[in-house]
């Protein structure tokens, strides 16, 4: 009875209701990626001003930003597919097409995560070198 007056019913998910989850799904990537966008940028205003020259954690920095865009741009996809949808409802086609993005989304992350890593190793290893 609870299941038809509420539409779709998950177990455990109280007032579940997928287009406003994916709503918020939009919302917070979108922000984030303008957040750390952002973040890039005012790294690259500060060591203009402070006249600093460039390391290899601000090429790495600025390589990895445009590895999450890959990411986020495949999101999108997925999303335009029909991601956050119970597969029921979805066809065969859209859960292939989310299924193959997100195998290749999975990947592309790692290799962000990874040239977010170095960024801040370079990043370390510039600020707290010690001459021997």
């Amino acid at each position: 009875m609870a299941e038809e007056l509420m539409g779709e019913y998950v177990a455990g998910v109280p007032h579940y209701e997928p287009e406003a989850l994916r709503r918020w799904l939009v919302l917070v990537v979108a922000w984030m990626t303008i957040l750390a966008g952002m973040a890039v940028i005012l790294r690259y205003v500060s060591r203009r001003i402070r006249k600093q020259k460039l390391w290899w954690d601000d090429y790495m920095i600025a390589f990895s930003m445009v590895w999450n865009w890959v990411v986020v741009g495949i999101g999108f996809a997925m999303f335009i597919e029909g991601v956050g949808y119970h597969a029921d409802s979805l066809s065969d086609e859209a859960i292939y097409n989310i299924s193959k993005w997100l195998l290749v989304t999975e990947i592309i992350y790692v290799w962000n995560l990874c040239w977010t890593k170095l960024s801040l190793l370079f990043m370390y290893y510039r600020i707290f070198r010690f001459p021997f």
